[in-house]
């Protein structure tokens, strides 16, 4: 990486960082229940091209066809908005995840890494769910579609 992706990485961590500011919080049961979770991951979807198994990628999603894995058994890689987990990190860990799900030309997917594509994904998404909780601020709550996950096709059956 050289240093203007790092420069660019920085002042996009500070726009992050701003926005976030005002509405850092932990994700509460509303959060749930209004669908804003469900939201978040199917923009994540449509982001690695609008189908279940590109939440999972092939390998997972040929494991659990071949396995007869249930549906939560197999989104259970998707980052957890668990216990006492702010916002801020939630769409930090989705926006990790949505990167290293992305195929590069070559095939390959960029695991570990840490790039600007990547931080643009977390401002995108960051900037989306601040504006769904500025909104609530200002009286005009949200509510989102249920999100439907398609479990896969149990291949032992066959």
């Amino acid at each position: 990486m050289d240093s203007g992706e790092r420069a660019e990485i920085e002042r996009a961590y500070e726009r992050i960082d701003a926005a976030w500011a005002r509405y850092t919080r932990v994700i509460a049961e509303d959060d749930l229940t209004t669908g804003k979770i469900a939201e978040v991951i199917r923009w994540c979807r449509n982001r690695l091209g609008g189908h279940d198994q590109d939440l999972v990628g092939p390998l997972r999603w040929a494991e659990a066809c071949n396995n007869g894995w249930s549906e939560r058994a197999t989104y259970a890689c998707l980052p957890s908005c668990g216990p006492k987990k702010t916002w801020p990190r939630y769409i930090h860990e989705m926006a990790q995840y949505v990167y290293s799900m992305q195929p590069r030309p070559d095939g390959a997917r960029p695991f570990g890494t840490r790039s600007i594509g990547q931080t643009r994904l977390e401002l995108e998404l960051a900037e989306l769910v601040i504006g769904w909780l500025a909104d609530e601020a200002a009286g005009t709550p949200r509510a989102f579609p249920e999100l439907i996950l398609s479990r896969p096709t149990d291949l032992r059956r066959a």
